[in-house]
């Protein structure tokens, strides 16, 4: 009985070790999700103080200048100059006019677009498929850059049709504010709105 009683107790010894080195060397879920905001935040975590009030402060200015632009060609003709002022900074600028597609009518071009092009995700492309794909963007680009000229002479809100190929694209023509040159505290180039994305499936 004492040797029963003896083995019992240094089984149970080596369960409790093996089990304090399991806990002790893989954390829990909770340390893990605790680390996660660590890993998104890392780069906020090594700025200095003036680097944070910095970034701080141009993204305020990132937001008022979106505020302002929305509305700073209200009423206004397309060719008219137009200022924005956002904290110390002046944003030279014009309203432009836009074709807007109107909703469904973007949903028919992707539905195109995936036509021409039925690659798999993640399928490696030839050297003749890149190319392909390259020259449809750049004939796409082409042809969306050519419809906004529809608009030329044409009043704020005013639904039309653009042509594209031999197809009649419904829409809305639409004053925007276009910057001269990009702004400091803009992350990308703001102007012309971009052409739809064509997937490669």
């Amino acid at each position: 009985m004492n040797n029963m009683a003896k083995i019992a107790l240094v089984s149970a010894s080596v369960l409790t070790m093996g089990a304090l080195t399991a806990c002790q060397s893989n954390p829990g879920p909770k340390d893990k999700q605790d680390g996660r905001p660590m890993m998104h935040h890392g780069h906020h975590e090594k700025m200095s103080p003036e680097q944070r009030e910095q970034f701080k402060q141009m993204r305020a200015e990132r937001h008022e200048f979106k505020k302002q632009a929305k509305s700073a060609c209200d009423n206004k003709a397309a060719g008219t100059a137009v200022q924005i002022k956002v904290g110390d900074k002046t944003i030279d600028g014009t309203c432009a006019i836009n074709f807007r597609p109107d909703r469904g009518a973007m949903k028919d071009i992707r539905m195109a677009d995936h036509k021409d092009f039925q690659f798999k995700r993640g399928q490696e492309l030839t050297a003749e498929q890149k190319a392909q794909m390259e020259q449809f963007r750049a004939d796409r680009q082409a042809k969306w850059t050519a419809i906004q000229s529809a608009c030329t002479g044409q009043s704020n809100g005013k639904q039309i049709q653009a042509k594209i190929d031999d197809k009649l694209i419904p829409g809305t023509c639409f004053v925007h504010f276009k910057p001269d040159a990009r702004p400091d505290m803009m992350g990308g180039p703001m102007g012309q709105a971009p052409a739809p994305q064509a997937n490669a499936n």
